[in-house]
């Protein structure tokens, strides 16, 4: 069986490096018979590929990729690309995990998790950032729009949703949020559960906001603690500030 095994692997390639795929050192790249591809395509060396569609990409050395679609997009080095995944336009660079996710136009460059995850044009994915949306019972589905910039070791939790041109800064914690449009967030900053951050809202650094509602263009500066509290429009909340509303 082992032996078959091989024979018909390097058939396999042989089919598509004859109808132009680029293979480098195609006997160490395994490819099974359920795999297509579509276009300009380029494997690097020791990658494997099962079932799935790869369209006008380039897959970098030592990637997995399973069950996904992968289309007019970069992939690796060393990335793992799992089922029910679909690419377009994006880069995903080395030490990359996509699992059960969609990304159009997205860059995450290296040591991400994106799992479970919608995230649209034009947004960038610091290193180290990871979606952990499973809450020990369920798998939520996490959503990122566009241009959104999410800086280098961001966890994002379970039902966050994140809409256009948002910036999360650098080891921020979101859990079961709401985040809208042209929102700023950290660094350092945890966003608990239940809140809502409205349209041009600011929560700066080593701030801790848990189910509240900021406002159009409320800022939190840093320092602060705002709990079970509603913030209006255009408020300025300063430094050291705390909400102490449990008696």
């Amino acid at each position: 069986l082992a032996k078959a095994e091989e024979i018909m692997c390097k058939r396999i390639k042989e089919y598509w490096m004859k109808r132009g795929v680029i293979m480098h050192l195609p006997d160490t790249i395994y490819i099974d018979a359920y795999t297509s591809f579509e276009g300009e395509c380029e494997v690097g060396s020791g990658c494997i590929i099962k079932k799935s569609v790869i369209i006008e990409s380039k897959i970098k050395p030592l990637s997995v990729i399973e069950e996904a679609i992968i289309k007019n997009s970069s992939v690796g080095p060393m990335a793992r690309i799992r089922p029910k995944s679909e690419l377009i336009d994006t880069h995903i660079g080395n030490f990359v995990e996509v699992k059960a996710s969609k990304l159009k136009g997205v860059k995450a460059g290296h040591l991400r998790y994106l799992g479970d995850s919608e995230i649209d044009e034009g947004t960038n994915i610091g290193a180290g950032t990871i979606t952990c949306n499973y809450d020990g019972k369920n798998k939520y589905k996490t959503k990122i729009g566009k241009n959104v910039t999410i800086d280098p070791y961001v966890v994002i939790g379970e039902k966050v949703k994140i809409q256009n041109n948002v910036k999360i800064f650098s080891f921020s914690h979101l859990k079961n949020v709401k985040i809208e449009n042209n929102v700023s967030v950290g660094p350092y900053a945890r966003i608990r559960p239940g809140t809502i951050l409205k349209s041009g809202s600011r929560v700066g650094n080593f701030v801790e906001v848990k189910k509240s509602t900021i406002e159009k263009n409320s800022k939190v500066n840093h320092l602060s603690y705002i709990g079970n509290a509603s913030l209006g429009k255009n408020v300025n909340i300063g430094a050291g500030t705390i909400t102490c509303n449990y008696d």
